[in-house]
């Protein structure tokens, strides 16, 4: 749920469980894994009031017991929802987890040990959107029961943070922890509260251990391809040049051996999510400003010329990728712009086709994806 978070689930407060469940299941697609935070949220938000009107041993215990399953950080990425109502649910409980959270009986409940790190979480969360509504408020006349929206690169990351600290055996528990210690501003608050959280301090990870940073690289791509919900969210990557650190990024490399299958193909997965989920200014700057089809015809001569992409699985990526870029450039590029930019790619599109033929050892599926880019184009 929180890597593909149903945004637009929204909430009918008139209606009954059974009815709110009935429709759930009628608007979701039959194969749709997700949890509804329209259905969830007003049963989280119950329990944690009656947990905290107990205020012993038994409410502290469903507290935590809540945060293990992942309530706080259902209720953080929440905020990123498009309905005000679920977005009100979200900030209802996490005022009361904070109360809970920073209440004596739990402050005196020793074996609730990541108790801190969840009531630091929480205050910078509640300071930022204090800060948040009196900025909005000063642009607009707001009501009281305003919300703002966070974007979901900003939500996600907050939903994560919820789960990481509360593990320090996480990989990422030092990272997370000291991004959250070092926000001494407005009181601790939250200050990537409108963007890209910690992608520079993560994907450019200066750590000396491989395999640490790996998993900064691979959490920093996993928060952009998660987070970008809708088209609002490209001007956050615009705002830190991180879809030119993408692409920068596999230039650089080339999908050489040095780099690993998995970051590679988690590389051309986000970009392909970006590109297919851009509306027409953010294709606009993809491929006026930042040169897209350009860059990946270079990427395919480079990649035809040393031999690479042996792996099927950034192959099959590479394709898929190309397909939505050429896709997408139908869309954007006049019919005399489309043929002059995607001929170059056409051609190392047959190559590859050619090659994939020939070769017994390459799996049906990259001569399935090299096809589907030959027929877009």
């Amino acid at each position: 749920t929180l890597a593909s978070f149903p945004v637009d689930d929204a909430l009918h407060p008139t209606a009954l469980v059974e009815d709110a469940f009935k429709q759930q299941a009628e608007e979701r697609q039959q194969d749709d894994k997700r949890y509804s935070p329209a259905f969830l949220l007003p049963m989280i938000l119950a329990a944690l009031d009656e947990a905290d009107t107990v205020k012993d041993g038994t409410g502290l215990a469903v507290c935590h017991r809540l945060f293990e399953k992942g309530a706080l950080a259902l209720a953080l990425v929440s905020l990123s929802s498009q309905c005000l109502s679920i977005r009100k649910l979200s900030v209802g409980i996490l005022g009361v987890f904070s109360e809970i959270v920073e209440s004596e009986a739990a402050v005196n409940m020793s074996s609730w040990r990541d108790r801190p790190q969840i009531a630091m979480l929480l205050g910078a969360v509640r300071r930022s959107l204090v800060i948040r509504f009196v900025e909005d408020a000063k642009e607009d006349s707001l009501s009281q029961t305003h919300i703002p929206r966070l974007p979901g690169f900003s939500a996600l990351y907050l939903a994560r943070s919820s789960s990481i600290l509360a593990h320090p055996g996480d990989p990422l528990f030092v990272s997370m922890n000291r991004h959250f210690l070092q926000s001494e501003a407005d009181g601790g608050a939250f200050q990537d509260l409108t963007r890209l959280p910690a992608f520079m301090a993560l994907f450019c990870s200066a750590s000396d251990d491989k395999e640490q940073l790996l998993h900064e690289r691979t959490f920093a791509l996993h928060l952009v391809k998660d987070g970008f919900t809708d088209e609002d969210c490209y001007k956050h990557l615009m705002a830190c040049h991180c879809t030119e650190m993408l692409l920068t990024s596999v230039e650089m490399s080339s999908l050489q051996s040095t780099q690993s299958d998995e970051e590679a193909s988690l590389l051309l997965t986000t970009l392909r999510h970006i590109v297919s989920s851009c509306g027409e200014r953010s294709l606009s700057h993809l491929f006026d400003r930042l040169g897209l089809l350009s860059w990946l015809r270079s990427i395919f001569v480079r990649c035809s010329s040393k031999g690479l992409l042996q792996s099927d699985a950034t192959r099959n990526d590479l394709l898929k990728l190309a397909t939505a870029v050429v896709g997408q450039a139908g869309k954007t590029l006049t019919a005399d712009e489309f043929l002059v930019a995607t001929t170059g790619i056409a051609s190392c599109a047959l190559s590859m086709i050619l090659e994939v033929t020939a070769s017994v050892s390459v799996r049906a599926s990259s001569l399935s994806y090299a096809c589907d880019l030959l027929a877009s184009i």
